[in-house]
């Protein structure tokens, strides 16, 4: 048996385990996961088991109630934190649900049992008027019988050919999956005779009436029938019988799955039908049917869901009996989702509540960061001002630096100016020094000329000089 993941592990709204295929495994695992939830007694309230067969093992999920989810394993935490694990299950689970699961619709079984789809003849079997297809057509007492002829006056008219005749709208309930084509009443006359106990305490009979019109085979010990809704999938009910020893084979939904010989039987059941998963009710979500006779009512007699995939569904039409195929192949819509559902309610009974005080929260919240940060605007705003004062001074400051640079400026002009002049004036001296250059220039280089001159004047002296001095030797 592995191990048990709880809804605080998960996040979600759901226990998990799973289990072998073996009928001890599987009753272990679901006493250990129905001791689970009643830990925490407010889960009880309603909640449905889902177990998925693959290959050799199953899988087990407790599907609880999500507003009592919330408020057992939500409620206590901070209500942001809550809100956020709330609106996460719904978005996810939103988002994984694909449009197909939409059904048509279905029956709602809330309503009291004058709403129900088929009535029971109260002579059951033994009803003559049933085997002439006349049960509950004509208004005779009481409005059918169990003798193949009329009861004499006053109990009936005197003249039998004339009792009258009631429209069906009257006096019968319209019926379009009815086998026998003919009968708005029941005739199996199978009733659970079996003792269960009331939310306040009390035995009462069990009282399930097991509806012939819809049963598809009969076992030894179930009833496997088709569903009053066009939706796909079987139910397989214990069939009651006469043993005051066992209680009449009367089975809840707790006490059959603690039961391994179910386990075999479902097993079994599996290997003919080929079904892939199996559901069960609990709680409010059982008894809302039964309610309509007994507020108190706490269980009703076991209904165990068989659930089928597209291809065993196809399958299962080809074995049922030939007056059972016709109605069968008008059912192949999916159960509407429960997980959408779940996610409605929880919307509707919590996240509209929280997620309001959340924003309303988060209002003053904001409101006293808004205080908070207009305390200290003020402060800027003052800080600013002080600030501003001083650059006031300031520019006051610049104000005067800029008129001593204007006067700085002036006298810097005239400076300019007597520059501009002074280098006038050494533009001439330039030009001056350039017409004294090219004189100078020209003396030098008449200097030169008279230079080589003496020069050669000075070689012609030396040159007699040293002529005396040979004619003197």
């Amino acid at each position: 048996m592995a191990q048990l993941e709880d809804p605080e592990t998960l996040q979600s709204p759901y226990f998990k385990i799973q289990s072998t295929l073996e009928p001890e495994s599987l009753t272990e695992t679901s006493i250990k996961l129905l001791n689970a939830i009643k830990s925490e007694p407010k889960l009880t309230e309603s909640y449905c088991l889902e177990v998925r067969f693959e290959e050799n093992k199953a899988f087990f999920v407790a599907c609880l109630n999500p507003v009592l989810w919330f408020d057992v394993y939500l409620r206590g935490k901070p209500l942001e934190e809550a809100t956020k694990l709330a609106r996460m299950f719904v978005t996810n689970t939103r988002l994984v649900v694909p449009v197909e699961k939409i059904a048509l619709f279905e029956v709602e079984h809330n309503k009291t049992v004058n709403d129900l789809a088929f009535t029971q003849c109260k002579f059951g079997r033994n009803c003559w008027d049933r085997k002439q297809g006349n049960c509950s057509k004509y208004f005779g007492f009481p409005f059918c019988s169990p003798y193949p002829f009329c009861l004499p006056y006053p109990f009936c008219l005197p003249y039998p050919s004339l009792r009258y005749y009631v429209p069906e709208s009257v006096n019968t309930i319209d019926c379009n999956i009815n086998t026998e084509n003919s009968l708005s009443r029941d005739h199996l006359d199978a009733m659970c005779k079996g003792t269960t106990k009331t939310r306040d305490g009390r035995d009462t009979v069990c009282s399930y009436y097991v509806i012939g019109n819809l049963i598809v085979w009969e076992r030894t010990k179930y009833y496997i029938l088709f569903r009053r809704e066009p939706i796909r999938g079987l139910l397989m009910i214990p069939r009651p019988n006469d043993d005051t020893k066992n209680n009449f084979n009367h089975f809840d939904n707790t006490s059959i799955i603690k039961n391994k010989q179910f386990w075999q039987d479902l097993l079994e059941e599996r290997g003919r039908l080929g079904f892939n998963m199996v559901s069960l009710n609990y709680g409010t979500w059982e008894t809302g049917q039964a309610k309509a006779k007994d507020k108190y009512a706490q269980n009703c007699h076991a209904h165990v869901h068989l659930n089928f995939d597209d291809t065993e569904w196809e399958k299962v039409k080809t074995m049922a009996p030939e007056n059972i195929k016709p109605l069968l192949d008008s059912r192949d819509s999916l159960e509407p989702s429960n997980l959408l559902k779940n996610c409605h309610e929880l919307e509707s009974y919590r996240l509209q509540i929280v997620e309001a005080q959340l924003m309303v929260n988060s209002s003053v919240i904001l409101s006293n960061k808004i205080d908070a940060f207009s305390k200290k605007m003020d402060t800027v705003v003052t800080s600013f001002s002080e600030t501003n004062n001083k650059m006031d001074t300031v520019v006051a400051s610049f104000s005067e630096t800029n008129n001593k640079m204007d006067t700085v400026v002036a006298s810097f002009s005239e400076t300019n100016k007597k520059i501009d002049a002074f280098s006038k004036k050494m533009d001439i001296v330039a030009t001056n020094f350039s017409e004294t250059s090219k004189k100078i220039d020209t003396v030098v280089t008449s200097l030169s000329e008279t230079n080589i001159k003496l020069s050669e004047l000075i070689e012609i002296l030396l040159s007699k000089e040293r002529q005396n001095d040979e004619k003197r030797n």
